[in-house]
């Protein structure tokens, strides 16, 4: 039950933001999943909420652990602003993220914790993140002191097989 008015409230979030009007909320983090995925509480409800336009490494890949406690320390048990763009296939919100006026996305970018999702990533936006990872590449920040960094989409492939 519970599920279905998350999935409610998602869908009514959704609708609002295809009509135009895409609405900014204000919800609480509950819990931080892992570098890219957080659980928030909205209007009663528990939402699970995944960084749009990022990927973060899995938490059983290199650097996970550190994204996720990077990603911890600027949200857990905060308030934040949720900007929804999309609804994902494990039906969480994908979503722009702030706190304190921060792009969350684009701190997890900036601090070497995260890719540019390019898949998804086809906004403007998408490009001065861009530059923020190759910044980070080249300053060896984050995952990028690992020569061999995997792309979580790769890392996944390799380990369904």
């Amino acid at each position: 039950m519970k599920l279905l008015s998350a999935l409610a409230l998602m869908l009514a979030l959704m609708m609002a933001a295809s009509a135009g009007a895409v609405p900014v909320f204000s919800a609480h983090v509950s819990k931080v999943a892992d570098g890219d995925s957080l659980e928030v509480e909205y209007a009663g409800q528990k939402i699970k909420l995944r960084l749009w336009g990022i990927d973060a490494p899995e938490i059983r890949q290199s650097y996970g652990k550190q994204a996720k406690a990077l990603l911890a320390v600027m949200v857990n048990g905060r308030r934040i602003e949720v900007q929804g763009k999309d609804i994902d296939i494990y039906n969480r919100l994908v979503a722009l993220v702030w706190v304190d006026g921060q792009l969350v996305n684009e701190e997890m970018v900036r601090q070497g914790a995260a890719w540019v999702y390019q898949y998804y990533c086809r906004e403007q936006i998408c490009d001065s993140w861009q530059r923020l990872e190759d910044d980070a590449r080249l300053a060896r920040r984050g995952l990028w002191a690992n020569d061999k960094a995997i792309p979580p989409w790769h890392w996944r492939r390799m380990t369904r097989h």
